[in-house]
């Protein structure tokens, strides 16, 4: 006869939360998971919340900050049930949330990218959020690639001027 186990964490990784789940049947062992998972973690949903909206770019890489925003958004997705209704309704739900996603990102953002958000905000239809993303990104590269010309040119001139002032 097989016997199955399953370990599980919190998101948080708390070892005071792990735990180790022992069953002769699967369904044994997705019927304790469903009963310790399933539970309503509302504080924990309204930390989530509250981080996703505090969380800014702030001296992060576009990539850092997306990365982590994401990780918000998949966390607080894992405590919702499924939705259970037409397939026209979820469609609906699932742009509102891709939206809403999308002006979380957007708003988080250092104002250097206030140029390239307006400019996505323009298009249409709009953008979802690994798109914008990805336009977020080049944008940054954009940025990275004037700036370290510019600084390299100055160098140079530097330079060039410097010897120039040594040959007289």
């Amino acid at each position: 006869m097989e016997s199955y186990g399953v370990i599980t964490e919190s998101p948080r990784h708390s070892t005071r939360n792990s735990s180790i789940i022992y069953a002769k049947h699967a369904f044994d062992v997705c019927n304790e998971l469903h009963d310790k998972f399933s539970q309503g973690n509302h504080a924990r949903i309204f930390e989530i919340h509250h981080e996703i909206s505090e969380h800014q770019q702030g001296d992060q890489s576009v990539s850092l900050y997306y990365t982590k925003l994401k990780a918000l958004w998949d966390e607080l997705g894992s405590y919702y049930d499924l939705i259970t209704c037409s397939s026209g309704s979820v469609k609906a739900i699932t742009e509102r949330e891709e939206k809403e996603k999308f002006m979380q990102f957007l708003m988080g953002l250092n104002d250097t990218f206030s140029t390239i958000c307006g400019s996505i905000l323009l298009m249409t239809p709009l953008p979802d959020t690994r798109k914008a993303h990805a336009l977020i990104l080049q944008h940054e590269r954009q940025i990275e690639v004037t700036y370290n010309r510019e600084n390299t040119g100055y160098n140079a001139n530097y330079t060039h001027q410097k010897m120039q002032n040594r040959s007289r």
